[in-house]
């Protein structure tokens, strides 16, 4: 049985931000889903895992840095043809490491993008649902 297909996926996701910066990913040509579309760093969480350690693991697992001041940003929930999702997604700043791609099937590509520059990227549906939600709430906050 597969997590997001046979029963929900749950999984975490973040925003790094670093010098006015966000850390966003290509998704790749072996990655499970949304080939081509760019996303925030995250995955499914591990059984035993508490959101944090999960967020924690995938970004090292992924991009190779550690990140520092977790925010909870919001909870998602993505849910389109075949594909159920849940998981709360953070805010935080990265800490130590040079980001790069680790796990290329996943990730192709990557990027300290701006704000402007994410505005205008072909974004997973999460992804999407979390910059909006950035942009729109939690920075006036």
């Amino acid at each position: 049985m597969i997590k997001g297909e046979h029963y929900i996926g749950v999984g975490v996701g973040a925003l790094i931000l670093k010098e006015g910066k966000i850390l966003v990913g290509k998704r790749g040509f072996k990655a499970r889903d949304d080939i081509g579309l760019w996303d925030f760093p995250g995955g499914g969480l591990d059984f035993g895992e508490t959101f944090e350690e999960g967020i924690r693991r995938e970004v090292l697992e992924e991009f190779g840095i550690e990140i520092k001041n977790l925010k909870f940003l919001r909870l998602v929930e993505a849910v389109e043809e075949g594909k159920h999702w849940i998981g709360p997604s953070f805010v935080c700043e990265w800490a130590s490491g040079e980001a790069k791609p680790l796990e290329e099937d996943k990730f192709s590509d990557f990027k300290w993008a701006t704000l402007e520059e994410l505005s205008k990227l072909k974004l997973t549906l999460a992804g999407k649902q979390n910059f909006e939600y950035y942009m729109d709430v939690w920075r006036k906050e």
